[in-house]
């Protein structure tokens, strides 16, 4: 590998890194926002949302990454029309905006390389177009759980379920960013409908990658139980690829978080608008 090359490969992992960031940043406030908030924290959700758009678009364009700036240009214009209330955020557009952070997720290869085409980058442009237009069914889009119509007073301190190896069981976890303690470090736990349910839980967070049953498989096991099916689930993996991030959503997770772009902060603010 020449310098030039070597150059362009650390550039391009550093953007790939930004990107990751972006995509967990959007995905969080797409998720508070079919939550229909307060006109006011409606207005400051769409306005970080578009500056990470904003952000994301100049940074493609510093690496000549075209198919990735093109849709953080398309993303831009949608999130600035909605902010400035020329736009419905309608389930359909949800829908779009979901297919396009999933396309940016896995935009890079697992040997480093883009892998997003300007091809594939322009249909969905397409594709958020036309959901911009009016209602669209979009294939293979998944849009996040909406909130229960009920509301009430949010508690200080929630109950955090973690599952994965060397996890801990359910322990509370206090929202201003405390950590939550681990009642059986060192174990692998798999959690049970049963044990959830005993334990009154508020929100799961569970590794993907486990000797008894994947993160993925527990989650779709929730969403079957009765009791359990509204339980706010956060997957955190490895795994970075749009088909395994697809694979998480699909089966009922509320937010898909990439260890290699891991930041505490994020995890406890998806936590705060989850619970």
């Amino acid at each position: 590998m020449t310098l030039d090359e070597r150059a362009r490969a650390e550039i391009l992992a550093t953007f790939r890194a930004e990107l990751g960031e972006h995509c967990q940043t959007l995905t969080a406030i797409f998720l508070a926002l079919e939550k229909e908030p307060e006109t006011d924290e409606r207005g400051r959700l769409l306005d970080e949302a578009f500056r990470s758009a904003h952000s994301l678009k100049g940074a493609a364009r510093a690496v000549a990454f075209g198919a990735v700036e093109a849709l953080g240009h398309e993303l831009e214009a949608v999130l600035e029309a909605a902010r400035d209330a020329d736009l419905e955020l309608s389930p359909a557009l949800f829908d779009a905006l979901y297919a396009v952070v999933d396309s940016l997720a896995g935009a890079f290869g697992d040997n480093g390389a883009p892998a997003l085409s300007d091809a594939e980058s322009q249909d969905l442009v397409r594709q958020l177009g036309a959901a911009h237009a009016g209602p669209a069914t979009l294939p293979g889009a998944r849009r996040a759980p909406a909130a229960p119509a009920a509301q009430h007073a949010a508690p200080q301190t929630a109950s955090i379920a973690v599952a994965g190896h060397r996890a801990g069981s359910a322990a509370p976890a206090h929202r201003d960013g405390r950590v939550f303690p681990p009642s059986a470090a060192g174990e692998t736990i798999r959690l049970p409908a049963a044990l959830l349910q005993e334990r009154g839980c508020d929100l799961l967070v569970s590794d993907v990658e486990m000797p008894e049953i994947d993160g993925v498989e527990l989650t779709a096991h929730l969403r079957l139980d009765p009791k359990l099916r509204d339980l706010p689930v956060i997957l955190v993996t490895t795994r970075d690829s749009a088909a395994d991030r697809q694979r998480g959503l699909e089966a009922g997770a509320d937010a898909y978080i990439v260890k290699s772009s891991f930041d505490q902060d994020h995890l406890l603010r998806t936590i705060a608008e989850l619970i």
